[in-house]
């Protein structure tokens, strides 16, 4: 009869060396275990159960993937041109939503002979290549807890980011982006700031 010390059942092994009375080494086999499995389920269940209730638009995306891909230990690296393609893709709603920011107001009148204003604008992005690509010309930080960040003081310093983002034209003016600039991502979510001013003619930026 094998003897096995501190372990007293033998199907809570795998391929453990144990010996018999006689001294002539004896092979156990352990049943494949449950527990990560069942961990797994009660997980997602307790995602299911809670992922209504959050608003934040990345860290809900993440929570879906989650449930949709319960067994994807890591996320595939993704080639060049899809990360090209996605970059393409969040730049556009990034100038999006600063046209809408540079929507013609009245009040814009206010910012000619150099008075500026500030805009802020959030997109889901859930991928730090594609931040990297974006904002590639920047001195990116890069935190401990994830989160990527770069800034720049002046326009001279702005202008080496090579930014794909625009102001807007108007019929008699044009809106022009300026210094500082920031941007981050954190949680999913990729923020720019800007300040913005009203010129006549110029160079549009």
């Amino acid at each position: 009869m094998a003897s096995v010390t501190a372990l007293t059942n033998k199907r809570a092994l795998k391929d453990v060396n144990v010996t018999d009375d006689d001294g002539s080494p004896s092979v156990v086999k352990k049943q494949k275990s449950t527990t990560a499995v069942g961990a797994r389920k009660k997980d997602i269940q307790t995602i299911k159960s809670i992922i209504g209730d959050i608003y934040h638009p990345g860290i809900k995306a993440a929570l879906e993937n989650i449930i949709q891909n319960p067994t994807v230990a890591a996320p595939k690296k993704k080639d060049d041109a899809t990360i090209e393609k996605l970059a393409n893709k969040t730049v556009k709603s990034i100038q999006g939503l600063i046209n809408g920011k540079l929507k013609w107001s009245n009040t814009f009148r206010n910012l000619k002979d150099g008075n500026k204003k500030g805009g802020r604008v959030e997109v889901v992005c859930t991928d730090p290549e594609v931040f990297e690509r974006i904002f590639k010309d920047a001195t990116i930080k890069k935190g401990k807890d994830g989160k990527m960040s770069c800034s720049a003081k002046t326009d001279g310093e702005a202008e080496n980011w090579n930014l794909p983002f625009r102001g807007k034209s108007y019929r008699y003016d044009a809106s022009y982006l300026h210094a500082p600039l920031s941007a981050s991502l954190n949680g999913g979510t990729l923020s720019f700031s800007f300040k913005y001013s009203l010129e006549c003619s110029g160079r549009l930026w």
